[in-house]
């Protein structure tokens, strides 16, 4: 009786291989996507305030007047990572209202004042909103020159000029 079980066994088995069709399946294709990006550098100059004093109102009487740039600022980014060989700063705030296309908007009193902001080449750049500036890392570390000044629509009147700029970072 074990042989005939054995024999049954071996059939059915055999039955299962030779039949040699199988029934259609549903499928699933997977894609696996990813994109590598460069690591940031660490932002060692996580606020940045440039103080221009006390500035007469007489400096700034006349329309399309400006005060002289402030002494350059930097940006400071260290510790950038192997991987990353450029950053791009970009620039954003809230634009002058004044007439001023360079400028950022005073959030002070004085109406007429708006703030321009430029890098530090011998013929600035103006960094309003929007605009970019390009960096290449040396030595694992980059840094954003930057100056600011004054610019009058019109006869400036006393009060306090503020305007707030953030700057973002691009990896590259």
């Amino acid at each position: 009786m074990n042989n005939r079980f054995n024999a049954i066994a071996v059939a059915i088995a055999l039955l299962g291989i030779s039949t040699g069709t199988a029934q259609a399946a549903n499928t699933t294709i997977i894609t696996v996507i990813a994109n590598i990006v460069a690591s940031p550098c660490t932002v060692s100059t996580e606020t940045l305030n440039i103080d221009l004093g006390d500035i007469q109102a007489s400096a700034l009487e006349a329309a399309g007047s400006t005060t002289p740039w402030s002494p350059v600022n930097s940006i400071l980014l260290t510790d950038c990572p192997a991987g990353t060989s450029s950053v791009i700063a970009s620039f954003q705030g809230t634009p002058a209202t004044n007439g001023d296309s360079d400028g950022y908007k005073n959030e002070g009193a004085a109406p007429t004042i708006s703030v321009q902001l430029a890098d530090n080449e011998s013929t600035p750049k103006m960094l309003s909103t929007g605009k970019t500036e390009s960096l290449n890392i040396v030595n694992k570390a980059a840094q954003v020159d930057v100056k600011a000044r004054l610019y009058s629509s019109g006869v400036a009147a006393p009060g306090a000029v503020k305007a707030t700029i953030n700057v973002e970072f691009e990896y590259k």
